[in-house]
């Protein structure tokens, strides 16, 4: 089983603070993209994994597969970031099982239903409330963009 050192929400998914900075603070060996959209394109799948630095293999599943891969083997071996392009995603995969001691927000974009948590970080009332939920269930949810910058607990925010 892989020992799971990220787990990411970010709707750029595999772009270069994941590729430079997260892979290497995560000390990832491999990161899985969890999302239908990326898995059924070819190109996409391409793009992300020419990404990947040196000796870090990106793995791009549907949400159904990611699962499947999940409850098999943990996601075989090494270490991984799991990333997923929205909370629902991310939600539906706790619902399944998929556990989540904890998970970070980064980049989600403005809209026009959805309010800051910060400045980079954009959610509609029905995710803050998935959010909330999975935060009294004993999530530790935080902000945290990039590396460098302060990491901001979900609690705060909200």
């Amino acid at each position: 089983m892989a020992e799971i050192a990220l787990i990411r929400v970010d709707f750029r998914l595999v772009h270069g603070q994941v590729v430079v900075k997260w892979s290497k603070v995560a000390k990832a060996t491999k990161i899985i993209v969890i999302n239908d959209v990326i898995a059924n394109d070819k190109t996409l799948k391409s793009v992300y994994k020419m990404a990947a630095p040196a000796g870090v293999k990106v793995l791009c599943y549907s949400f159904e597969k990611g699962m499947a891969k999940y409850k098999e083997s943990q996601f075989a071996d090494g270490r991984a970031m799991v990333m997923f392009k929205d909370i629902n995603d991310c939600y539906r995969a706790w619902k399944s099982g998929f556990e989540m001691p904890k998970l970070q927000l980064g980049n989600a974009p403005r809209g026009t239903d959805k309010k800051p948590l910060n400045n980079e970080v954009y959610v509609t009332e029905k995710e803050k409330e998935l959010l909330k939920e999975m935060a009294a269930a004993g999530v530790d949810i935080v902000v945290h963009t990039i590396p460098e910058a302060a990491c901001v607990s979900f609690h705060k925010l909200v």
